[in-house]
């Protein structure tokens, strides 16, 4: 099959989504690069592949931004809207912001069962204030910083 022919066929698959069709040209999975050793089933190979197309050149860095707005009715019949901002920028040659917004807070919890912060064992929801309250200081100490804002409503 020509390179072509995988394309139209690609496209015929993705129903005509031409945006689908590409992304999978552009991650390199129709080159006909050999397989590295070692690999040994399919799943290990996407892994290996992916993780070559979409590894951050060294001069860049990413972001994360998260923007959340929710509307209240208090019990009083008062309405407020709640916003919280986070934004998070990578470290050059360093940290992504992913791994920072990713992995210090898996990090912080492990820190934290092990000095005994957490006593609950299994799997544990950061739900209550004794856990989430002392995880934020922690990541705001690591310049994770969440910024909040109460609007009220006149209406």
């Amino acid at each position: 099959m020509t390179n072509q022919q995988c394309k139209s066929k690609l496209i015929s698959v993705f129903k005509g989504d031409r945006f689908r069709a590409s992304s999978v040209v552009k991650l390199g999975l129709l080159d006909n690069a050999p397989i590295p050793a070692g690999v040994n089933n399919p799943m290990d190979a996407l892994v290996e592949k992916l993780a070559s197309s979409l590894m951050m050149p060294e001069d860049e860095t990413d972001v994360i931004i998260m923007n959340h707005s929710v509307g209240v009715r208090l019990p009083s019949g008062k309405c407020e809207t709640h916003r919280s901002n986070l934004v998070v920028y990578g470290d050059e040659g360093g940290w992504s912001a992913m791994s920072k917004t990713v992995g210090l807070p898996v990090g912080i919890a492990a820190e934290m069962m092990m000095n005994g912060e957490i006593q609950e064992r299994g799997l544990v929801l950061p739900l209550s204030k004794e856990i989430y309250k002392p995880m934020i200081k922690k990541l705001e100490m690591e310049g994770i910083i969440e910024r909040r804002e109460v609007e009220a409503e006149d209406f």
